[in-house]
This record gives structure tokens, C-alpha cells and sequence, in this order.
């Protein structure tokens, strides 16, 4: 393609070409291309966009003479006239990007009027009205988009003069229109724009650039990880005219439920109006689900034009579309935005229809749906009954989506330490900052007094995958009393309240959380694909009985890296093993009765329930770490331990006494699949000997937790007894790095650092270099090792390039948190399809 060419009829462009004539362009051409009625039209391509960008916002040098021919040639096929004698050809004119961002660019509709053009049209249409009204929204849409102005006030201003055009349609009331509109942009501050349908055109032109840089587009590509650099092609179409009498009408339509995702007509329809009104939503349409929304014939029509490019598309689709006077006429077709139960449940019944394969459907679902669709959600008939008594105390911005109930606490160490005793948080600050981060961490939801959707709370807790509520600025939250009001309420810190991070509601009282359910549904369906095409064996970290019952439940290949510190907190005996902590660091010699017996016994209760729920499965528990950042916040005189005590192995009798006690528990339950994990250790040598002690004391298999890079330095040794390791994903990014857990999970400060160039990467996003090169020794030496069990504990919600990075390092063995279960083997899934990736 010539580079200086940046005009083409969509008979003649590229319809694969995404990058270059977008999404709207392409599918116009592939419409036309399988005959459907598409007026005509030409694209202006994102080359023509990034040379008025790049020329300072002038528009390309040969633009205009080539816009100039197509409009010559949309003239020849419509038989109308742009801006001459004869019927008025009148264009729209759309932007287009490769990437759909609905609502967020902008549109121009019925260009190409004049006070001589409107006298005709309503001739050769037989409706004054209709004609003066097509150049009145032409007018409001115009002021609005290219000249930034309060189109609201232009047609207030003019309503009276526009009342009289349309009654008489005379060349003075018309003027008398027009002096109005002028008058009422200039009222407004602008110079009045020319009158020239040819010389608007090039503003519109320049107005839809404009679009792509503006506001509300930046911050939705931010959102949705869109590059900037894309740009936008523009779509000048031949005008068809939905406003033109009752047989006439707009709408947008779907070609499958995009809420359920049934195979079903679901859509609007709005006799006499444009299609930029049903879009807007500024007028209610009727819903297409309604046989009697329109014509039968026209309804059979577009469900077969519907049909049609499904099959060409694979998907379900979004249609804009016009009637003119009886003739329907496609508009635009794109794949549907959808829920996320819809798109599970249509990626399964294409897949059940033969439209795509196994595999393609894997990729039309992305990990944040399916972790939206199995967050568990307030009971709807506690909700409605908690609503019904008054328990809606707030409302502000849902900035992190998510159901979560707990005791309100206003102070992060104060949330550390509560929740250290099981008790689950509810974070309430008046804003939050990076000192915030441990309060975070351990909660199940947070509240901000203040803040936006961009805010440091919402940032951190969308990376945390955590429910959040901000700018609640009718709340006062008040930490150093420990208080908390709204109208008057008072509140303490402690009360029980719950959040709802998707709609901003804030309720009194504990309102239960219920499971959704997998087995047996699409998304079932959907994750047994994934895992024959991943090939890997996810297990889940649980922390309770009740959560082992759970993994029974999803079918999960075992319980990985459960930590036995919150065995003890769940079952409420974590005080016996703080006690003895203090005990043994007061005195090395301490007895039995203020060390051993203050934890082994409920230790053993805890496990033995414990393995019982597991049902048997494979069952990896890990023993506490003192030197843990989770410990600091449960030993509350933790700085004051005996320095020993930190090291993995330096207090035997602990160590000793837990695994007499999960050995005892796992054999009275019947369980013979416990592996015992020391964490913490840097040299192979404590590994050796904690491998011969558990052996020893539990006859029981042991293996490790590598949390620090150095150890892999000596993975061919680390392996020589065939061990199980699993690798703490982000304690290893963290300690390879020397960053703090608030860095780490403060995504909004590592994000600006890696935006300013200090970084080649988020760490979070992708593997280090030297860590991707220590883990890759490690799987290398474990290919010699049949025996050995060598996995991932993912740890938060993990990042989607991090887990592709170490599926194609060669990991197959992963675990997760319970609620990460199906959103990581799709992930793993997505990652075993790709064929393109650079794996070892």
C-alpha cells in the first residue's frame, strides 16, 4: 500500500487489517463483502490519524484532495449530492479504532446541510420537520464534539427559531434558524464556526483525532491496558435515516443475551430516532426481546444478518443498525461486551455448536471473569432483609468488586494485630497511603472517607483482589477515637460491618457470604479444557477445616502449602504456641509444661480435623516461620524474642513437638499423604536435617518452602533425596529485589516507577532475570529427579504474564488461595495453547 494513501471505499481496504482501518472500517467491508446492506462508506486509515498527530494537529498533505474523490464516489453510488444541487448526501462520521471502547470516542451525524440543502431535502422527503431536524442535532452534536460546547444551552437558545424553520422551511426562517445557532456559540464563547458542510467535514475529521487523546478515552485505555499508540481511523458513511418517518427507526442489538449469554435476540429498538440517541441512552427504547418491538419481517431479517456474521465472526456480536422507511441497513458489527457468566456460557455453546474449538474458547475468557463470577456473594435473601431493616448506613465509589463482612477497624497495626487472632478486618481509614499496606494485607475489605477510583486504596486493592469502598465523604471516620459516623449513627471500632466493592454499599452487621457453585455448569466444562490443555496439577492453599472441605469440593489435586500458623488461629489455640515461644525465649531450658504442652495437644486437634476434611487428598502443611513478617504481627513482644528462636531450625523442641503432633493427628485420621514443608531455609544442610528429624519423630515425607534465592544456587544438592519444594512466588521476587512487602503489593508506587523508566518491568508482571535463570537450574535438576515434587505456591492473585512465565520456565505443579482455584487453571490453560510462546 502506497504510504500517502490514506483513503479507502470499504469495498477496497483490507478487512483483516485491524491496526490500519479499525474495527468499525474492517467491519463494514466484511458486511458489504457477504452482501448484507451496508450504506456506502470510506475509512480513513490510523496512519492518516498518527501524521496529524505527529504534524502538531495539521492534517496530512494529500488528505483533503482524497477525501474530496471519495466523496465523488459515495455521490455516484448514493445518486446524491455533497454539498451541491440535487438530493443533499449527508455523511456520519465515526471513529474507529482496532480496540472497541464503547462511549468513549466520539460521533457526528447528518454533515452535509446548508440552508439550501435542508429546503431540499424536505422536498424530496415531504417533511419539513424531519428535515430541520436532521440539521438541528447535526448543530447540538457538532457544538458538542467539535467545538466543546454545552449542546444542551444551543438547543435551548434556539428551540423558538428551529419551532418556526420547521413549521414554514422558508429560506428566511431558515436563516433566521441558522443566525440563531451562530449566535448562541458565540454566547458561549467561540467564534461562529463556517457553514460549509465540505469545511465542517475537516473540523469532524479532526475532532474524532482529538477524541482518541481525550479524558475519559486515556483513562479507559489505562483501564483496560490499551496501548496509546494505536490511534484512531475515521468512518464517513452515507447517512440512512432513522428519524425519517415511522416506518423508520435505530437500534443496537446483540446477538446473543450479553448478561446470560443465551442464544437470543436481546437488544433496543427506537421508532423515528437516530442511532446515536439509543446509544446515549438519552431516550428509552423499546427492548427487542419484545416480538412487537418492530416490524416481524425486519425483526427475521436482522436475526438472519445476525446469523450470518456470527458464522463469520465466531462470536457473539454487537450490531448497530437503521431502517429507513421499511429497508434495514447494517451500521456496525463488533464482538458483544458481556458479563462474565456470559462469556463463559457463550465460549462453551460455540464450542457445543462447532463454531470454534476447545481451544479457541479457552482464550474468549480472561481470569478476572471467572474470578467475578465465583466471588461469593451476600446471601440475596439476608441482603434484602438487612436492606428491609435499615442496615444500608453509606454509600460511596465501589472501587474494587467484591462482597466482604468483618469488625470495622480504623488503624492498619491495629487491623495487623486483630487479625493475627483470626478475627476478619474491615479496614476503615479516612485515605490510605503505603504505610497502610500490612493493614491491607490482612483484611477482608477496605473503606476510604476519601479518594477516587484511582486513589491509592482502590489501586492497592484491585491488586490485592480485596473489596473496597472509597470516598464515602459522608462518613466520619475518626481513628483516634476509634469511631466511625454517618447521619448521626455512631459507630465504634469492632462493630460488625459489610461492603459491597462493586456498587459502594456499606451495611451494619455481618451479612452472609454464599459460594457460588462450579460442578456441572459451562464454567466446568470450560476449566476441563483448560487443564487438558495445561497438563498441570493446581492445588489449593487452604487455611481451615472448612476450606479443605471446599478443595474436596473443587476437585483440586491436593492442599499445598497450608500454613499450620493459621490452622492454629482458625482453631483458636494459637495462644498455647505464643505462650511457649515466650517462654522458650526466656529460658532455653524451660519445661515441658510451659513449652510442649502448651501447643502440642491443640495442635494435634487441629490437624487431625483438619486431614479429616481433606478426605484424603495429598495434604503439604507448612511450619511457622518466626522470622515472618505474619508472625511479627501475631507475637506482639515479637522484637524482644531471643534471636535463635528466628532461625528455621534454632528452636528443635518446636519444631520436634509439631511434627509429633501432625504425625499423630495424620495417623489417627488415616491419612497417609502428609508432607511436612520447613520454610525460611538458605542452605541445603537445613534441609538434611530437618528431612532426618521428621523421619525420625513423624515417619512422615518433609520437604521445603524456598522463600530466598540463594538456596537455588544448590539446587543439584537441594534435590538429591527427592524433596518437595514449593517455591513462595513473592517472597522470592521480594527478598531477590530487598523490597518491602508495602512496595510489593503497593502497585500504584511500582507502577509510577516502572511508567519513569527505572525498571525494565513490574516485578509482579514477569520473573527477574536472576530468578528466572535460579528456578530455571532448579526445574533443570529436577528432570533428574523422578521422585522430587517441585511446584509454585502463586500466593495473591496472580498476574497473568508471571504465570505464563512460569508455565513455559516448565512449572506444572502450582498452588493457590481457594479463591484463585479456577481463574489460575484457566490461566495455566490459556498458557499450554500458546503456541507462540518462548518456552523451555
Amino acid at each position: 500500500m502506497p504510504a500517502d494513501k490514506f483513503v479507502w471505499d470499504i469495498a477496497d481496504l483490507d478487512a483483516t487489517d485491524l491496526d490500519r482501518f479499525g474495527g468499525k472500517g474492517t467491519g463494514l467491508a466484511r458486511m458489504a463483502a457477504q452482501g448484507l446492506p451496508v450504506p456506502p462508506a470510506f475509512v480513513i486509515g490510523t496512519d492518516a490519524y498518527l501524521a496529524y498527530r505527529d504534524g502538531g494537529g495539521k492534517l496530512p498533505d494529500g488528505l483533503k484532495e482524497q477525501v474530496d474523490a471519495a466523496l465523488g464516489r459515495l455521490e455516484k453510488a448514493t445518486g446524491k449530492s455533497f454539498a451541491g444541487d440535487g438530493s443533499p448526501l449527508l455523511v456520519s462520521v465515526r471513529s474507529g479504532a482496532k480496540v472497541s471502547m464503547p462511549g468513549m470516542m466520539d460521533t457526528i451525524l447528518n454533515l452535509g446541510l446548508d440552508v439550501n440543502s435542508v429546503t431540499r431535502l424536505a422536498k424530496i422527503s415531504g417533511d419539513t420537520a424531519f428535515a430541520v431536524d436532521s440539521w438541528s442535532r447535526f448543530w447540538s452534536m457538532y457544538s458538542d464534539i467539535v467545538l466543546g460546547l454545552d449542546s444542551l444551552l444551543l438547543e435551548e437558545e434556539t428551540e423558538t427559531m428551529r419551532e418556526e424553520a420547521a413549521k414554514k422551511c422558508t429560506k428566511d426562517s431558515l436563516n433566521s434558524f441558522e443566525n440563531a445557532v451562530l449566535a448562541s456559540i458565540q454566547n458561549q464563547g467561540e467564534v461562529p464556526p463556517p457553514t460549509e458542510p465540505r469545511v465542517q467535514l475537516d473540523h469532524a475529521i479532526k475532532a474524532v483525532f482529538d477524541s482518541w487523546d481525550s479524558p475519559r478515552a486515556n483513562t479507559y485505555r489505562n483501564h483496560h491496558g490499551i496501548p496509546d499508540d494505536l490511534g484512531t481511523a475515521v468512518v464517513v458513511q452515507a447517512m440512512v435515516f432513522g428519524n425519517l418517518n415511522q416506518n423508520s427507526g435505530s437500534g443496537v442489538a446483540f446477538t446473543r443475551n450479553p448478561i446470560t449469554g443465551v442464544h437470543e435476540l436481546y437488544g433496543e429498538y427506537l421508532s423515528g430516532g437516530q442511532g446515536e440517541e439509543v446509544v446515549a441512552g438519552t431516550v428509552t427504547p423499546a427492548s427487542l426481546s419484545e416480538p412487537d418491538a418492530m416490524d416481524p419481517g425486519l425483526r427475521k431479517e436482522l436475526i438472519d444478518f445476525g446469523a450470518t456474521l456470527e458464522s463469520l465472526y465466531r462470536d457473539a456480536l454487537d450490531i448497530e443498525f437503521t431502517v429507513e422507511d421499511g429497508k434495514l441497513y447494517m451500521l456496525q458489527v463488533r464482538p458483544a461486551k458481556r458479563t462474565a457468566a456470559a462469556a463463559v456460557s457463550i465460549a462453551t455453546h460455540l464450542v457445543e455448536d462447532k463454531v470454534i474449538s476447545e481451544s479457541d474458547a479457552l482464550g474468549r475468557v480472561t481470569a478476572d471473569q471467572v474470578s467475578r463470577l465465583l466471588r461469593p456473594k451476600f446471601d440475596p435473601d439476608a441482603l434484602e432483609a438487612a436492606v428491609k431493616d435499615g442496615a444500608l448506613i453509606a454509600k460511596g465509589i465501589g472501587a474494587s468488586p467484591g462482597h466482604a463482612s468483618g469488625s470495622a477497624v480504623l488503624d492498619s497495626d491495629r487491623a495487623a494485630e486483630r487479625a493475627a487472632t483470626g478475627e476478619a478486618i474491615i479496614l476503615l481509614r479516612p485515605t490510605t497511603s503505603p504505610l497502610d499496606v500490612r493493614g491491607m494485607l490482612v483484611s477482608q475489605g477496605i473503606v476510604t472517607g476519601r479518594g477516587g477510583a484511582a486513589s491509592h486504596a482502590a489501586v492497592v486493592s484491585r491488586a490485592l483482589d480485596k473489596p473496597c469502598v472509597v470516598g464515602c465523604s459522608d462518613m466520619d471516620i475518626n481513628p483516634d477515637a476509634k469511631t466511625f459516623g454517618v447521619d448521626g449513627r455512631k459507630f465504634a471500632e469492632g462493630d460488625k460491618i459489610s461492603i459491597d466493592g462493586e456498587s459502594g454499599d456499606i451495611y451494619s452487621g455481618v451479612i452472609p457470604l454464599r459460594e457460588v457453585e462450579v460442578e456441572g455448569g459451562a464454567l466446568a466444562h470450560l476449566l476441563e479444557w483448560a487443564d487438558t490443555a495445561s497438563k498441570a496439577k493446581v492445588w489449593i492453599t487452604a487455611c481451615n477445616v472448612d476450606e479443605a472441605a471446599s478443595v474436596v469440593q473443587r476437585k483440586a489435586h491436593g492442599i499445598g502449602v497450608t500454613p499450620l500458623r493459621e490452622l492454629l488461629v482458625s482453631g483458636g489455640v494459637v495462644d498455647g504456641f505464643i505462650d511457649a515461644v515466650g517462654a522458650l525465649s526466656a529460658d532455653v531450658s524451660a519445661s515441658s509444661d510451659k513449652v510442649e504442652k502448651r501447643f502440642e495437644e491443640p495442635t494435634y486437634d487441629v490437624c487431625r480435623a483438619f486431614f479429616e476434611a481433606s478426605a484424603g487428598m495429598p495434604v503439604d502443611i507448612r511450619l511457622p516461620n518466626l522470622a515472618s513478617n505474619e508472625c511479627r504481627r501475631l507475637i506482639s513482644d515479637w522484637p524482644s524474642l531471643s534471636p535463635y528462636l528466628l532461625l528455621p531450625l534454632g528452636a528443635p523442641r518446636l519444631v520436634e513437638a509439631f511434627l509429633r503432633a501432625i504425625g499423630s493427628a495424620a495417623k489417627d485420621s488415616g491419612h497417609t499423604q502428609v508432607t511436612v514443608l520447613v520454610n525460611g531455609i538458605t542452605d541445603v544442610r537445613e534441609l538434611c536435617a530437618f528431612r532426618k528429624t521428621a523421619e525420625r519423630i513423624g515417619n512422615m515425607q518433609a520437604g521445603a518452602v524456598i522463600r530466598n534465592p540463594e538456596i537455588l544456587h544448590s539446587a543439584e544438592e537441594l534435590l538429591l533425596d527427592d524433596p518437595v519444594l514449593w517455591v513462595d512466588l513473592y517472597e522470592l521476587i521480594r527478598t531477590a529485589r530487598g523490597y518491602p512487602a508495602e512496595i510489593l503489593f503497593g502497585d500504584e508506587v511500582l507502577e509510577e516507577y516502572v511508567a519513569a523508566g527505572l525498571l525494565s518491568h513490574h516485578p509482579r508482571a514477569a520473573l527477574y532475570s536472576l530468578s528466572r535463570r535460579l528456578l530455571a537450574n532448579l526445574l533443570e535438576a529436577s528432570d533428574k529427579h523422578s521422585g522430587t515434587r517441585v511446584g509454585v505456591d502463586l500466593g495473591g492473585a496472580p498476574r497473568p504474564s508471571a504465570i505464563a512465565d512460569l508455565y513455559c520456565a516448565g512449572f506444572r505443579n502450582f498452588t493457590s488461595p481457594l479463591h484463585h482455584f479456577e481463574s489460575t487453571r484457566l490461566l495455566l490453560g490459556q498458557s499450554g495453547n500458546d503456541k507462540s510462546a518462548d518456552c523451555r
